[in-house]
């Protein structure tokens, strides 16, 4: 088969490069097509993720590009030959690796920007899912300690109550040597956290803030 795509290009007067079985980052060569750019035979190429990719013989020998697509999805250093593409926590993975390290993610600033890293040993989608599966229905992926990174001694899977809860905005309230989050001592006291948040704003103690009646009028039925 080789020799037949072989004499067919020498037949038309070029002399091609064989690279088939050749890798080129993630990227490995299957066969050539008839297609040509700037001169140079196209490649179909086969990823270590299972895509596929078409790239010209001298762009793969250039280094560009180096995957079908996906390595650009989560910065380096990533392995991403790793089967685990299909996997039910794979994109919890790619969506923690991508907000501390893709600087395009909407999150970055959040995370990455502010130094939040991702444990080394969680660079490996496998290990993470080792450490980290099952995950409860309902529940998402949660740091413990809003100051560290991600780690098997730093992440749970949690309610979004509890991720509410575990928000750098929400602060420590201790009333009668109790300490909550304020949207615990709002839950327990019945009002909304907006609510609490504006009359702490307007100078009233916590106590205050969580006890006094609403100032809106109640509607009397008729």
């Amino acid at each position: 088969m080789k020799g037949s795509w072989l004499s067919l290009l020498m037949g038309k007067g070029q002399k091609p490069l064989d690279i088939a079985g050749q890798r080129y980052g993630l990227l490995v060569a299957l066969r050539p097509t008839e297609e040509r750019l700037r001169k140079s035979v196209v490649w179909e190429c086969v990823c270590d993720c299972g895509g596929r990719k078409f790239a010209s013989s001298s762009s793969l020998r250039k280094g560009s590009p180096k995957s079908c697509g996906c390595a650009a999805q989560v910065p380096p250093p990533i392995n991403v030959k790793h089967g685990m593409f299909g996997h039910p926590l794979y994109k919890t993975w790619e969506g923690m690796m991508a907000r501390c390290y893709n600087e395009n993610n909407k999150d970055f600033y959040l995370y990455g920007g502010r130094g939040i890293k991702v444990c080394e040993r969680w660079h490996d989608p496998k290990l993470f899912a080792e450490d980290m599966s099952p995950r409860p229905d309902g529940h998402t992926l949660d740091r413990i300690d809003n100051s560290r990174g991600y780690s098997p001694d730093n992440c749970r899977w949690a309610t979004a109550m509890q991720q509410h809860a575990n928000k750098r905005s929400n602060r420590l309230f201790t009333i009668n040597g109790e300490t909550l989050h304020q949207c615990e001592w709002c839950r327990r006291y019945g009002i909304p956290v907006t609510t609490f948040v504006n009359r702490l704003n307007e100078g009233l103690d916590p106590v205050t803030a969580l006890t006094m009646p609403s100032r809106r009028p109640r509607r009397v039925a008729k």
